[in-house]
Order: structure tokens, then C-alpha cells, then sequence
């Protein structure tokens, strides 16, 4: 069967000048990365899904947790990074290309790290009555989850689950629900400590703030899997989402998630970092 491919690179630059932002990071980095694609010829719908998702612009510091950038200034000395993942190969190469060479001139890329994640499809999906618990941290950057047209500001299982099951079929068309069953009855809440902000990502046609709320900050969940399965599901399922993100609005850097960890499993207490 065929298998689904995610092409992602994490771009880490600085500036020559100062950069102010007005608007989310985001937003910033996605108005640059149309203008790359439109530069190679490839010149995407507005009103489409964008065939791309994209973290905010993180700094980099010498401690671990990573710090987004809502909107303020971009200043020289300082070293960013930001993510950048696609299903589509050609997508994928041109925003790479744009951002190695001359064609972003406005930022000195420093480094790009190329990463691809292959997502096998065909899993033997067999019933096991063993079940395997998973105890991950998630670390949220701004994340917005929405049902029936309502935001869910807040870490919730059945959403995170929801939405991880259907970006995965669109990349592989595997139906995830006869290998792990329903997710979104297999997940909880442990806890969390989460912050909820308002993000402007512009102005409308009519010179109105576009503006967003999101929350962001860690969760931890339980995830209950069959035993047989519970490889699969750490080494591709949570690396997918670490790598396309997560909820609304991820071509904009919403989404984001900057860390899972494998607190525990039914072997092992030991701390996994994907």
C-alpha cells in the first residue's frame, strides 16, 4: 500500500536590521512564504486550504522550552527559528529553496534542518484485547480547536483527537479508527495550565482588527491504545502531529506543538521526547 510522506524543515535565521511585526508571526511568515511560492510560479487560491502548515516565529535562547513571537520586533543579534512542514514534495521544495537562497533577502537563514516523516498504511489492523497506556505531555503554542463554529479554548481530548485522526487519513487515507479504534473515547485530561490571548492576524476588507483567540501552555493526557499498536502510534502517529500541528488554522502558525513527551507507558517510566 502506499505510504503517506511529510516533508517538514525547521528554518533558523537572524536579521540584518531591525523587523517590526504588527500582526501574529505567524501571519508575517505566511504572507512570506505566498510570495516564495508565487516567486517560483506556484500561486495559491486565497480562499483554499494552503497546502502547508507552519509554526510561529520561536526565539531561540539558551533555555529549552521554546518562546513564540506574537507580534513586536525582529532584532539583529538575536538568533529565530520557525517550522515549516507540507504534504506536497514540490510545495515543500520550493519554500526551502526560496528561504536557502537570495529570493528572502530580508532574513539571514543560518541553518536548515530538512526532516521527512514516512507513514506506513499498511498496518495489520487485527483486534487486541491488551491495551498499552500512554502518559504525554503536550506543549501548546497558540491553538485554537473548533466545534460546530464554536472555539474550544482549552486542551480538550476529544478535539486533539478529532483533529489528529483527520489530518492523518488526508495524508494517508488510512482510516485510523480500525487500528486504534475510536480515539476520541480512548483519550483524557489528566491536567493542564494553559493561558488564553487575543492575536491579531490583520485587518479585514473593511480596515476591521481580525482578531483570534488561542490558547497555549501544556497538557497532559492519557491515551489508552491496543498493545499491539502502541509502537506505531508513538514513533508515527504523535510524530505527525509534532511535525503538521494541530487544530484550526495551522497555515497561519496556529497550532504549533513544541513538545511531546512520553511520560510513561505500561513498560516503561522513562521520559521520551519526540
Amino acid at each position: 500500500m502506499v505510504q503517506g510522506s511529510v516533508y517538514s524543515a525547521q528554518i533558523l535565521f537572524s536579521v540584518n536590521k531591525p523587523i517590526p511585526l504588527a500582526v501574529w508571526s505567524g501571519m508575517y511568515l505566511h504572507k512570506l512564504i505566498l510570495q516564495v511560492l508565487e516567486s517560483s510560479g506556484l500561486s495559491l487560491s486565497h480562499r483554499d486550504p494552503k497546502p502547508f502548515s507552519i509554526s510561529p516565529i520561536y526565539i531561540i535562547s539558551n533555555t529549552k522550552i521554546q518562546h513564540f513571537i506574537d507580534k513586536g520586533i525582529l532584532n539583529p543579534g538575536q538568533l529565530y527559528t520557525f517550522r515549516f512542514s507540507s504534504l506536497e514534495r514540490k510545495i515543500f521544495e520550493c519554500v526551502v529553496k526560496g528561504f536557502a537562497h537570495v529570493e528572502v533577502d530580508i532574513f539571514n537563514v543560518v541553518r536548515i534542518e530538512q526532516a521527512r516523516l514516512t507513514i506506513p498504511t499498511n498496518i495489520n489492523c487485527v483486534e487486541d484485547s491488551d491495551k498499552s497506556s500512554l502518559i504525554i505531555l503536550v506543549r501548546f503554542s497558540p491553538t485554537i480547536f473548533k466545534f460546530h463554529g464554536h472555539a474550544i479554548l482549552y486542551p480538550s481530548p476529544i478535539r486533539f483527537m478529532k483533529s489528529l485522526m483527520k489530518y492523518l487519513h488526508i495524508a494517508t487515507s488510512l482510516d485510523v479508527s480500525k487500528c486504534f479504534g475510536d480515539l476520541t473515547r480512548a483519550a483524557d485530561l489528566i491536567n493542564f495550565d494553559i493561558r488564553v490571548n487575543r492575536f491579531s492576524i490583520g485587518r479585514d476588507d473593511s480596515n476591521r482588527d481580525r482578531i483570534v483567540k488561542a490558547f497555549y501552555g501544556s497538557a497532559k493526557y492519557v491515551i489508552v491504545v491496543p498493545k499491539s499498536f502502541a509502537n506505531v502510534f508513538k514513533n508515527y502517529v504523535l510524530r505527525f502531529v509534532k511535525v503538521m500541528g494541530i487544530g484550526k488554522n495551522r497555515s497561519i502558525g496556529f497550532g504549533d506543538i513544541s513538545e511531546i513527551s512520553i511520560l510513561s507507558d505500561a513498560t516503561s517510566n522513562n521520559v521520551e521526547k519526540l
